[in-house]
């Protein structure tokens, strides 16, 4: 062999070591560098995004008012214990050359604990892509706990592969589900797009064949997206006749908006002769609920006569009930005394007034207006409730005087169960007259 060919010979050899050899710490990627650890922990840390803090041990507050861990306590939306800003620190946990736990913490001491290897400091960017391929990648908690860490690097969004996550029928449903809400909290801060969000997230609640947990995941953050994008998404789904499963869960979300476009909904889907009686339940509810106005509580008092289902009388008539007023009182009353109505809806009624805030006086006289037996054990019971000093002037003048003898025992029944010296006096007259 030649000298020129030996020295070609030997230059090849070395490079093919060259390309064998272990690569240089600094070349290697995140993984590698914690998957170089078979049995033990690792530790490394990276910048978090603006306001996110920890007290380094228990909690971290990954935005204002909102935090994950335990022991916090918080007064007006802020802990009483220091949250400090800093790095997060993960430490991982390896057994066999197998992840068992990921654990992030914020704040604190930057020292990695005793028989933890410290990676030192690494870029969010490369923190958030290792951790949620750890999601994308483990069973049970450790998926999971990936998710946290990765959204709170700095820098981090609702990424194609927080979406993939979420979409990824073979992760476990606790995975999927923090990473749908996670796509909803990196898209409510003001100046970020929701578009693609917002599409990720009705196609993952319009999938029939997916999970309904992980449906309802996306049906509640599709509602929490900032300034109400998911809000016309919402109204389009309850629309949908083939899926009433959904159009209820969209419609459970808009119950609870003070969006005006869903309070706009809501009245409509209360009045629309083709509302499926179970979304009108739902509407009503909403309709009357904390944003409701005396325009509100005019439009359910007249639609009332409308509906033919039973069942959304009734909610519309505990409803009313639960909003007070004189207006609704007397309403309440003129259902309880027309008796084209059911008894048991009359019954309701008269329930529903007494707790909106009918007084003594205006119970007697609905009483003295109705021969119903059911109807006036309804009363009967309402008194007894009530348990104040008119209610049991009513129950003792009930027991002696009501024409008919069921009512009377009735009424003696509950009397029986008062310690007022009044119920015991009225019942040692009507026993010894």
């Amino acid at each position: 062999m030649s000298v020129a060919l030996r020295f070609s010979v030997a230059a090849a050899v070395l490079v093919l070591a060259a390309g064998t050899a272990p690569a240089p710490l600094a070349a290697q990627s995140l993984a590698q560098r914690v998957d170089a650890v078979r049995d033990g922990a690792v530790q490394f840390s990276y910048p978090a995004r603006a306001g996110v803090c920890g007290n380094g041990r228990s909690y971290i507050s990954y935005a204002p008012g909102s935090f994950v861990g335990s022991n916090v306590n918080i007064v007006n939306g802020v802990p009483t214990e220091g949250c400090e800003t800093g790095p997060v620190r993960v430490i991982v946990s390896r057994a066999g050359g197998i992840t068992t736990s990921i654990d992030a913490v914020v704040g604190g001491a930057a020292d990695a604990p005793p028989g933890v290897d410290d990676l030192g400091a690494v870029s969010a960017a490369a923190a958030h892509e290792y951790l949620l391929a750890q999601a994308a990648r483990l069973d049970g908690e450790p998926g999971r706990d990936a998710i946290l860490p990765a959204m709170i690097a700095e820098g981090a969004t609702a990424s194609p592969q927080l979406v993939a996550l979420g979409r990824d029928r073979s992760r476990p449903l606790q995975t999927r589900r923090s990473a749908i809400s996670w796509i909803g909290r990196m898209s409510e801060a003001p100046g970020r797009s929701s578009g693609p969000a917002l599409a990720a997230l009705a196609d993952m609640a319009r999938a029939r064949d997916d999970n309904p947990s992980v449906r309802q995941q996306a049906v509640s953050t599709l509602a929490r997206l900032g300034q109400g994008e998911g809000v016309p998404t919402l109204i389009e789904m309850t629309r949908v006749g083939e899926d009433l499963w959904l159009a209820e869960q969209a419609a459970t979300q808009l119950s609870r908006s003070g969006d005006p476009r869903a309070r706009q909904w809501l009245r409509s889907a209360v009045q629309a002769a083709d509302t499926p009686d179970d979304v009108r339940q739902l509407a009503i509810r909403g309709l009357g609920g904390q944003y409701a106005t005396g325009e509100d509580m005019a439009l359910l008092r007249q639609a009332y006569a409308r509906l033919s289902s039973a069942e959304a009388k009734n909610r519309l008539i505990t409803t009313v009930g639960s909003l007070g007023g004189r207006e609704n009182v007397q309403w309440l009353l003129g259902v309880a005394r027309n008796t084209a109505e059911t008894t048991t809806l009359r019954r309701a009624a008269a329930l529903a007034a007494e707790k909106a805030g009918a007084s003594a006086a205006d119970l007697a006289q609905l009483y003295e207006s109705t021969a119903d037996r059911d109807m006036k054990y309804a009363f009967i019971d309402l008194y007894a409730r009530r348990g104040t000093g008119e209610a049991v002037e009513r129950l003792i003048a009930i027991a002696k005087t009501d024409p008919d003898n069921l009512v009377r025992r009735r009424a003696i029944s509950r009397l029986s169960r008062s310690t007022d010296p009044r119920a015991v006096q009225a019942l040692q007259e009507i026993i010894q007259p």
